[in-house]
């Protein structure tokens, strides 16, 4: 290849890398409000409509420190007396942080408060979670997460907890 042509190719190159957005997760912000449904199986079981809100703040390119919240009311046995149900959880995310599209999968304790109209009761568990984001913009995107609890103290009435949310994804770079 003639120096020309590769001082064109470099150029080229060059042009389409520049052209390429950059959708870094270092240093910045996300809040994400979903709705969704949460399920859970045991002895008082629930499935129900779910509304959650998760934030993050970027490590680096790839790790995340997450926060979720959610609250949903389930209808298991009796539908007339609904089961309440809220969750506080934290935890590490990794991402795969190169294409429009951000899959991740993340990893963290989480408490969780079981009401009904008898009685209630609170719990720790550990959790996973699976998601993408389709960022829209820099600033915008649509978000899709499903998430899976195991709860290590409640097992006697809550063996498996399962959320599935969607919801928009607000960023912000600090």
């Amino acid at each position: 290849m003639t120096a020309p042509r590769l001082a064109l190719s470099a150029l080229c190159f060059s042009a389409l890398l520049a052209s390429v957005e950059c959708r870094a997760l270092e240093r910045q912000l996300h809040l994400a409000p979903r709705l969704g449904f949460v399920w859970a199986n045991g002895a008082a079981p629930v499935i129900g409509p779910l509304v959650e809100v998760g934030a993050g703040y970027g490590l680096n390119d790839a790790f995340t420190l997450y926060a979720n919240a959610g609250y949903g009311v389930g209808f298991g046995d009796a539908p007339s007396s609904p089961q309440h149900y809220a969750t506080l959880s934290a935890g590490v995310r990794y991402a795969l942080d190169y294409l429009r599209v951000v899959p991740w999968i993340a990893l963290g304790l989480r408490g969780d408060l079981f009401v009904t109209p008898v009685d209630g009761s609170v719990g720790p568990s550990v959790e996973g979670r699976l998601g993408a984001a389709w960022l829209f913009r820099r600033g915008l995107g649509l978000e899709v997460e499903a998430g899976y609890a195991f709860p290590w103290l409640l097992r006697d009435r809550v063996s498996d907890i399962v959320t599935v949310s969607v919801g928009l994804r607000f960023v912000r770079d600090l």
